[in-house]
């Protein structure tokens, strides 16, 4: 009988054993099971949050259908003021003044840097001129200069039906083929990305501001003499420009009189926006959220959608989860509005993002503000 108790226990401490070591195992098991889970919630709400930021980070709209501008085929618009008829002499087209001079050391202003052998025109109202340029070893240098036709009121654009060319820096956005548009348009149409964030501050309204051709049976500069707010060339002259230039993120600057720079202050100038640049692109490959944020101003607008306070917590909240991020910066562009006074630059660029649960790949286009010496974004827009 003694036997049997000792067997009896010595097989309950056994058992009390196992159990302890199963239970043990068990709160083992539990404890990496939640640490698992916790980590994986992490990570989800970065790429929530990553993926929120996209999705408020607005892209620019199609460009509504012109009022008063042309419009695209499937609303047929009205006959505009201008069309352009290819004949064997020409565009003829009378200057108000006379065109600006432009050589190596007389260059645009507006036209800082761009990727080597990539194109820029230029619109000079004044002259009635459109110029188209090609950035090559550091410089822009002309390439041609064509006749155009814009606005019938000579000023700057600020509203609907008012028949001004808007001024400022602008890119286009794409290009419509001739053949799926009205005769008017002839060889087709490049739209601009009219009103920017630059015009949408200052209040300015309108929209289908496009570069386009003609009607093949009228007279540029005879039959029209100016146009509802658009830039018109002659369609030879545009077939010739649209087999040089991208249909999406070319710029296109449109002035009154066109100002010009040297080349060394130029060269100047495009040093210190890319240093910008790269200061920004470092701190936030940092993650130092803080010296990031500080390139923008306190009155930043990302598409006139969401403010400074709510991008500042949008970034503090995706970047806090973050193990790194690499910014790549592709085909940048520097530009300066002369209407600014040298004040402000429009910068445009291609950014492939990668961090350690997102990826992304987008075209930019930075508005900076000039103070104190130093460079920050006022605004930014996807296209």
């Amino acid at each position: 009988m003694k036997n049997i108790y000792n067997l009896f226990g010595f097989l309950s401490k056994k058992i009390l054993f196992i159990i302890s070591a199963i239970l043990l195992i068990t709160n083992c098991l539990f404890f990496f099971l939640f640490m698992s889970e916790h980590r994986e919630t992490k990570r989800l709400m970065s790429i929530v949050m990553e993926r929120q930021e996209n999705i408020y980070t607005p892209t620019p709209p199609p460009p509504d259908k012109p009022q008063a501008e042309p419009k695209p085929a499937e609303t047929p618009p009205a006959k505009p003021q201008v069309a352009i008829a290819t004949t064997e002499k020409g565009p003829e087209i009378t200057p108000t003044v006379a065109p600006t001079v432009f050589n190596q050391n007389s260059i645009p202003s507006a036209l800082v840097h761009a990727n080597n052998g990539e194109y820029a025109l230029l619109c000079e109202k004044d002259s009635k001129m459109l110029y188209l340029f090609s950035f090559r070893d550091g410089v822009f240098n002309i390439v041609k200069g064509f006749p155009c036709l814009t606005g019938e009121n000579h000023g700057d654009k600020q509203k609907p039906g008012d028949k001004a060319t808007p001024e400022g820096v602008y890119f286009f956005l794409r290009f419509i083929p001739g053949k799926t548009l009205p005769k008017q348009y002839g060889f087709g149409a490049f739209v601009m990305n009219y009103p920017n964030f630059l015009a949408r501050k200052e209040g300015k309204q309108g929209n289908g501001i496009w570069l386009h051709g003609h009607d093949p049976e009228k007279n540029i500069g005879k039959d029209i003499v100016n146009t509802k707010g658009c830039i018109v060339v002659d369609n030879k002259d545009l077939e010739e420009i649209s087999r040089l230039i991208k249909p999406r993120g070319t710029p296109i600057i449109v002035v009154g009189k066109a100002q010009t720079a040297d080349k060394t202050k130029q060269t100047l100038l495009s040093k210190e926006i890319k240093h910008f640049l790269d200061n920004w692109k470092h701190d936030w490959e940092s993650l130092n959220t803080k010296k990031y944020l500080n390139h923008y101003t306190d009155d930043f607008k990302s598409g006139e959608r969401m403010d400074y306070a709510a991008f500042k917590q949008q970034k503090e909240r995706v970047n806090r989860y973050k193990k790194f991020i690499k910014i790549a910066i592709d085909e940048p562009a520097f530009l300066i509005p002369q209407e600014y006074s040298g004040k402000i630059a429009v910068v445009r660029f291609h950014q492939r993002y990668v961090s350690d649960n997102f990826k992304s790949e987008s075209s930019k286009i930075f508005y900076l503000r000039k103070e104190q010496k130093k460079w920050h974004i006022i605004g930014e827009s996807l296209f």
